[in-house]
């Protein structure tokens, strides 16, 4: 005879608005914490761009750090963490995971866009000196190729 393991009730309406909002509070200081990276260490290709290409160079940045934070974040999201459970709920989890995953890609798509625009460099050479760029294409084609399988599991 199995032994069942006591149900343990949800939180307190209380509890889980105090958590849920500390949890977006640190959401939130995660993703500015990252992106001000961006604006602290200034990496030597901007000095020289202005006007609109510095704009859309400092962007891309911006949005390739927050997509890192996010994608960050689906792990535990994704990990059925049972204090999240408590918190979300597990539906809830998993629409959180979802939308998430569906702003990670609108972020990975812009980023590349946004950060070879200044540049007037759409094709990147096959030289070891441009491995970062083909490390970037690599998992842009795998964040793609998940998101793809995501939306469509039912039918494939």
């Amino acid at each position: 005879m199995t032994a069942s393991r006591p149900y343990k009730q949800p939180l307190k309406m209380h509890l889980r608005r105090l958590f849920v909002g500390t949890i977006v509070l640190i959401v939130i200081a995660l993703i500015l914490g990252a992106v001000s990276l961006s604006f602290l260490y200034e990496s030597p290709s901007i000095r020289y761009k202005f006007g609109w290409d510095r704009v859309m160079l400092r962007t891309g940045k911006v949005v390739g750090l927050t997509a890192f934070v996010l994608l960050v974040l689906q792990l535990p999201i994704a990990g059925r963490i049972k204090f999240l459970d408590r918190i979300f709920s597990l539906p809830g989890l998993y629409k959180i995971h979802r939308i998430n995953g569906i702003i990670i890609g609108i972020l990975v798509l812009l980023h590349p866009i946004l950060v070879t625009l200044p540049e007037n460099r759409f094709m990147v050479p096959f030289e070891m000196r441009y491995w970062p760029e083909w490390v970037g294409v690599a998992l842009l084609t795998a964040i793609l190729v998940q998101l793809t399988v995501g939306k469509w599991r039912t039918i494939l």
